[in-house]
């Protein structure tokens, strides 16, 4: 059986979310190997590396997934979150701040940027969303 892209993507996606992330990753890497130009198959290759615990190969996925569509904010948001877990703060808030730019009617990014904005901002700070 053949799927299409979107199926392989939908697919790896649920892989994620069910925590299969092995899955996900194999699913992904053979849409990247097939379609290098799919910004989607990049960034859900880089979702399945950081739920892995593998920080530099998932920046790698995010980075290539960006310079083929630095529109998504799903993919600000991943780097963000690498950020974040290296302890980069600045950095975090920066990418958090670009995805929450990108889609500010998706609420799951205000969280993240809360959270990345309280070293900086504090509880009461200027954080403007």
């Amino acid at each position: 059986m053949s799927l299409t892209i979107a199926e392989a993507l939908q697919q790896a996606q649920q892989a994620i979310d069910g925590g299969d992330y092995g899955s996900a990753t194999t699913t992904c890497a053979q849409l990247v190997s097939q379609f290098p130009g799919y910004a989607s198959a990049h960034r859900l290759l880089g979702d399945a590396y950081r739920e892995q615990g593998q920080p530099d190969v998932a920046e790698r996925a995010f980075v290539a997934a960006l310079t083929r569509n630095p529109r998504h904010p799903a993919t600000s948001l991943g780097l963000g979150l690498i950020a974040e877990d290296q302890g980069s703060n600045e950095a975090a808030l920066a990418f958090c701040q670009v995805a929450w730019e990108l889609a500010p009617n998706q609420t799951a990014l205000r969280e993240p940027l809360t959270r990345v904005s309280l070293p900086r901002y504090g509880s009461g700070g200027g954080l403007q969303l």
